[in-house]
């Protein structure tokens, strides 16, 4: 009796989670959009942040310069989305009616990977992204910069939590396979 009880509690916080993830998803999607028609109707606020991280000669006015910056924002979000996607099929397979299978374990092997890889992505982008913004300054005023935060560490961290998770429900799968073998 208590196992059915804690395999349907399991059960309803993998469908919830599958669910919040996919919301998360859906708002990393829209941010660039959002982020776009800000930028449209009014870009001063960005200007602003553009001339305080790279000085006051930084303008975002080329549309070449646009292009790239959308690009790089655009993929870092679908990045993150796939990873996101795939978080949350995991979840869906572990709300299963046998949540102990070999789909929710590569599902969430997939979905640490590519956390992993969108993190990195963050990190490598951050260097078209930094001269895309500068490429109209003058000699000496471009930049290129790339910097890891406390955020992309965690980022990592959590993709390698990710992978380790869908090995051990990996493992439990073949257990479960066999235990229903023997039944």
């Amino acid at each position: 009796m208590q196992d059915l009880e804690n395999r349907d509690r399991a059960q309803r916080a993998s469908r919830r989670m599958a669910l919040a993830t996919r919301v998360l998803m859906a708002i990393v999607l829209l941010a660039p959009v959002v982020a776009a028609v800000w930028f449209a109707i009014d870009r001063a606020p960005f200007e602003a942040l553009a001339r305080a991280r790279f000085g006051p000669t930084t303008s975002l006015s080329s549309a070449l310069q646009l292009t790239l910056i959308a690009a790089v924002l655009l993929v870092q979000a679908g990045l993150l989305a796939a990873a996101l996607n795939a978080l949350a099929s995991a979840f869906q397979h572990l709300a299963a009616r046998d949540p102990l299978n070999a789909s929710a374990a590569r599902a969430m092997r997939a979905s640490g990977m590519l956390l992993g890889l969108a993190t990195l992505a963050a990190i490598a982008l951050q260097v078209p992204l930094s001269y895309a913004v500068t490429m109209l300054n003058g000699p000496g005023a471009r930049a290129i910069s790339v910097a890891i935060s406390s955020g992309h560490i965690v980022g990592l961290f959590a993709a390698a939590a990710l992978i380790a998770i869908g090995h051990v429900l990996t493992l439990a799968a073949e257990v479960r396979a066999d235990q229903k073998q023997f039944v």
